[in-house]
């Protein structure tokens, strides 16, 4: 999967200058069908860019950390060394600190 992220960040980027340098040509020999051209490539573009988000969003599931678990996950396409992981868990009557001090929310989250 961090194959396809940083192939479609690739495309993106290369995308986005190709698509400044016809847009600049085209203001400067008065085309604005070519700039259409490049605005609806650029919509569809971003349009299929979404739905992948979107189904890659919806396709992932939650993950509940046992103590000590790590849970590996890729940040912004480069950084998929990144992970998290349950250390410690310590329970407590209050939370906050002085007069902001309030009973911590029930297991139901209520």
């Amino acid at each position: 999967m961090q194959g396809i992220g940083l192939l479609l960040m690739t495309i993106s980027f290369l995308g986005l200058v190709a698509g400044a340098g016809v847009v600049a040509y085209a203001l400067v020999r008065g085309k604005p069908a070519l700039i259409r051209g490049v605005a609806v490539l650029a919509g569809a573009w971003a349009a299929v860019y979404l739905v992948l988000l979107l189904g890659t969003s919806l396709a992932s599931h939650e993950t509940v950390l046992g103590s000590g678990q790590r849970k590996a996950f890729c940040g912004f396409y480069l950084d998929c060394h990144l992970g998290i992981a349950v250390e410690a868990v310590q329970r407590t009557d209050r939370v906050g600190e002085g007069a902001q001090q309030q009973p911590p929310p029930s297991e139901d989250g209520v």
